[in-house]
């Protein structure tokens, strides 16, 4: 079935645009077989590379072992291939095991279907040698298998990460709509911010952003406070390695000294952020409190503003407007010098913050397309800004 003692091809998937950033951090923690595809980079490496991944990527979310591939022309002749293959090396009768699917294929017309029928080799195949069959277990099985079938290539995996890698256990208390955790580190990555500048969220909700910021201001694994992984089940778990690895990491942590600053108009909201900031252990780094974003003014004269608003499904059109409006005023008024990012999935509402974007960077959250849009707000903004309206009233 496998042997864990050589080379092993591993696929990590992320979100939609973050590829070469995830696959950096693979090139960062020592993995250098690295290769990008389509939502997911692939890399070989052994068991000590797929225990640091999941632990170390801040923008993975499931980290997959190959274990076949193969060309399958029905669900009949995917049954035959699988039984053929060895899963007593991997399960015994009282293990348990569940599958995932993705299935883009005019063979197999119901990936449901074509689950089933991988369901039905492994079960029957243990059975055949056992004499017992495991047991499908849906929510905490021991082998999480992901089948993907592209037409007729089909390709089963083991699920190292078990629940998907976003779920950090930190976030035990959220705010309607909050933003996934792999999200909010890939702003914090893609906005350059390095822990030497201040950095707000001025709208911070149950606080991922500025907690994303500071795991990595301090150098602490994404995943540090998970307690349980997939590969924590297998027969073949190391646990002095898992440990070793550990050590190494909680080596690493690093001082911070800089300043963090969060804040939101809910009081309520404010309360979750604290409550999850404490649960991460990175309280004592980020000052929050009940704010509105109108009223705010910087203590420092430059840093990084990271800006997750509304998107606008709970509000009228013009409020989205004036919304958007009051974020670029007060941008404009009060942040000269500094450097702000706002994601949102509504691009109509970014044309209202009045300034124009740097950048503008296409991602996807899950189905939902979401943009980042970066402005330098320069010493100067305000009084082009005057110049530009008074251009503006002579040619009308």
């Amino acid at each position: 079935m496998i042997n864990w003692e050589e080379e092993l091809n591993v696929s990590v998937k992320t979100l939609f645009g973050l590829e070469e950033m995830l696959a950096d951090e693979l090139k960062a923690i020592g993995i250098e077989k690295v290769e990008k595809g389509n939502r997911i980079v692939h890399f070989k490496g052994n068991l000590e590379d797929i225990y640091r991944a999941c632990l170390e990527t801040r923008l993975a979310i499931r980290v997959l072992v190959n274990i076949a591939d193969f060309k399958s022309d029905s669900p009949d002749d995917l049954y035959e291939k699988a039984t053929r293959m060895k899963w007593e090396d991997l399960l015994t009768p009282e293990d348990t095991f569940a599958i995932d699917f993705t299935v883009h294929s005019t063979v197999y017309n119901h990936g449901m279907f074509a689950s089933q029928k991988l369901k039905d080799a492994i079960v029957d195949r243990c059975r055949n040698v056992y004499g017992e069959r495991p047991s499908v277990d849906t929510e905490n099985p021991n082998y999480l298998f992901d089948l993907h079938i592209s037409e007729r290539q089909v390709n089963i995996s083991i699920d190292a990460s078990g629940a998907s890698l976003h779920k950090r256990d930190y976030r035990t208390a959220t705010v309607a709509a909050p933003i996934s955790e792999v999200l909010a580190a890939a702003m914090v990555k893609i906005s350059g911010w390095k822990g030497d500048t201040d950095l707000i969220d001025p709208m911070c909700g149950s606080g991922t952003l500025v907690i994303e910021a500071a795991l990595m201001a301090r150098n602490i694994p994404s995943s540090w406070y998970r307690e349980k992984f997939g590969f924590m089940a297998w027969k073949n778990f190391d646990a002095s390695l898992w440990e070793s690895i550990r050590d190494n990491a909680r080596a690493n942590f690093t001082t911070f000294t800089g300043n963090i600053y969060a804040y939101d108009r809910s009081s309520k909201a404010v309360s979750i952020a604290k409550y999850n900031m404490t649960n991460a252990k990175v309280d004592k780094w980020i000052n929050a409190e009940s704010l509105t974003f109108e009223s705010l003014v910087p203590r420092g004269n430059k840093g990084v503003v990271l800006m997750n608003p509304p998107y606008g499904e709970r509000m009228q059109k013009d409020d989205i407007v004036e919304f958007y409006k009051m974020i670029g005023n007060q941008l404009k008024r009060n942040f000269a010098g500094w450097e702000a990012w706002i994601i949102t999935s509504n691009q109509d509402a970014l044309k209202f913050v009045g300034l124009r974007p740097e950048k503008k960077i296409k991602l996807f959250n899950g189905p939902l397309e979401v943009r980042i849009a970066n402005y330098s707000l320069f010493e100067g903004e305000r009084k082009e800004e005057v110049k530009r309206r008074k251009r503006k009233r002579i040619g009308e």
